[in-house]
């Protein structure tokens, strides 16, 4: 399983995603403290982000992270992409005064900006903030994000409270690649991320009833 999603991971060449999963991955196992098990795996993820790099798309997208010039204000590279996406996301939620545009016009409002701004391309092709963070922002301002980090704290005190080391690593790893991606804008990232979690509750309660 773990194979497949790093195969598809770096089909996607999603650097945040993928670093996050690596990171994560590597937390878990940690957490098990199967040190054998950890070490082939670690071998494992070493060698296929290796090769990976020798695909030009993938390699491309990495290296530029390390090049000033593709990142800021940069409308042709994925990281620079985002970093004029999250600029003006962030001029926008506080031109709302903090308090959002609704959901169903924060991505117009955010087209518009972006082509105010220059960005012709970027909001005919309707980018959304690629920050689930900022997405939220968006649409309910700072009181949804605040509302959105309480129900993320809920989870995670219920899940360290019932030790459950699989559930803790796949809240932190959606915490960390909603840094990047607006998951909770595509209803395959919805059914996902309401799936796996509800599953994961579900589990923490019953192990609790168990245990009485």
């Amino acid at each position: 399983m773990f194979l497949i999603l790093i195969f598809g991971l770096l089909i996607l060449a999603r650097k945040g995603v993928i670093v996050s999963f690596f990171i994560l991955s590597g937390i878990l196992l940690f957490l098990k403290n199967d040190k054998k098990q950890t070490a082939k795996l670690v071998f494992v993820f070493i060698g296929l982000f290796l090769v990976s790099l020798c695909v030009t798309e993938i390699r491309s997208r990495f290296l530029e992270l390390f090049d000033t010039s593709k990142v800021v204000n940069n409308k042709e590279t994925s990281s620079g992409i985002r970093y004029i996406l999250w600029n003006t996301s962030e001029k926008v939620i506080k031109n709302s005064n903090y308090l959002g545009y609704g959901v169903g016009d924060a991505q117009e409002v955010l087209s518009k900006k972006l082509a105010l701004d220059g960005y012709a391309v970027l909001s005919k092709e309707n980018y959304n903030a690629h920050n689930q963070y900022l997405q939220i922002g968006l649409a309910t301002g700072v009181i949804g994000i605040l509302l959105y980090l309480f129900s993320v704290a809920y989870l995670f005190r219920n899940f360290m409270k019932r030790k459950n080391a699989e559930a803790i690593v796949f809240l932190l790893f959606f915490i960390f690649v909603f840094l990047f991606e607006s998951v909770l804008e595509r209803q395959n990232g919805i059914i996902i991320y309401s799936f796996i979690t509800s599953m994961f509750i579900y589990t923490s309660e019953f192990d609790k009833n168990i245990s009485k």
